[in-house]
């Protein structure tokens, strides 16, 4: 068996029963979970580090936001929390895991690599390593709440450290797409239109040549923010 995950990060908004079974899924060992809670739980941390409890975990950590920080900003924080990490696995609260799944990623992760399951969804269960941090940098938090944050990672990857930074492994899970916005028809129109937004983010930035990080903006996240217009 490889090394223990030294820290898998999940974010979620409003799934904490996706949350719960993505956890149980867990059937490799991992030093530090931690759990970004973008939706103001009413639940305390205590009681979140109890429901999701798995023996392959030793450590469970809670984050409880008061809003809404966004895919890349999560990502980000838990990177930062964790600076001595050797590797990152970052996981969708919406992921299970099959069997040994776990395991391949980690056998497949390395300082300068990313490494990523065999899915048609590959960036919501992957792995990044300490070296493309370091060469990379962390995500572009402009892209509020969530898209393209993973495709321009890809494209500076490439810019930094060239194609063969990418794994891709035998690892299956399963990913129950867009299960966070559900059918509520308000949170589908603003995920619409910031889908929009990012994207032409996206092209400004492939436009001129920018390759590192335009950074969080005050204007966008008010902009973005996904409760306007009664979206929850």
């Amino acid at each position: 068996m490889s090394e223990p995950i030294p820290t898998l990060i999940v974010p979620t908004l409003n799934g904490h029963k996706r949350l719960s079974k993505m956890i149980d899924s867990i059937d490799y060992p991992v030093n530090d979970l931690i759990i970004i809670d973008n939706g103001a739980s009413n639940r305390g941390a205590f009681e979140l580090m109890h429901i999701y409890d798995n023996p392959n975990v030793n450590k469970t950590h809670v984050i409880s936001l008061p809003s809404n920080l966004g895919v890349a900003a999560s990502w980000n924080l838990g990177i930062k929390l964790t600076p001595f990490s050797a590797f990152w696995c970052i996981v969708n609260d919406d992921v299970i895991f099959e069997p040994g799944a776990l395991e391949l990623l980690t056998q497949a992760s390395g300082a300068d690599n990313l490494a990523f399951p065999d899915s048609p969804q590959p960036w919501s269960a992957f792995t990044i390593g300490e070296g493309v941090v370091d060469a990379v940098g962390i995500f572009d938090e402009i892209f509020y709440p969530a898209y393209f944050e993973d495709t321009d990672y890809k494209r500076r990857v490439q810019a930094h450290m060239g194609s063969e930074a990418f794994v891709h492994t035998s690892a299956r899970i399963e990913h129950f797409n867009s299960s966070t916005i559900g059918t509520d028809s308000a949170l589908m129109t603003a995920n619409h239109d910031t889908y929009k937004s990012n994207s032409n983010s996206f092209t400004c930035k492939e436009v001129f040549n920018d390759f590192g990080t335009v950074g969080w903006q005050l204007g966008r996240r008010r902009a973005n923010d996904w409760t306007r217009n009664g979206a929850s």
